[in-house]
């Protein structure tokens, strides 16, 4: 995979993964079986997509890391 595209996608999942997981802080208390739910998903996305593109490029993680130190965001 070209890193364009790996960036595109590893950028909307860490994206998605963090908006999903803003939800948790909206479910009231007595849901702890959504808060599991959003924690698994948020997990799936990390797990099942956005290391595997980290793993194969190690530059792409690089990049990530020093947008997250200097901007406060992976994107």
């Amino acid at each position: 995979m070209d890193d364009d595209l790996a960036l595109i996608i590893s950028a909307t999942c860490i994206k998605a993964a963090r908006d999903i997981g803003d939800l948790a802080r909206l479910i009231p208390e007595d849901r702890k079986d959504l808060k599991i739910a959003i924690a698994s998903a948020v997990h799936e996305i990390h797990a099942s997509i956005i290391d595997p593109l980290f793993n194969e490029n190690p530059a792409l993680k690089d990049g990530m890391a020093r947008r997250l130190s200097q901007y406060d965001r992976y994107i």
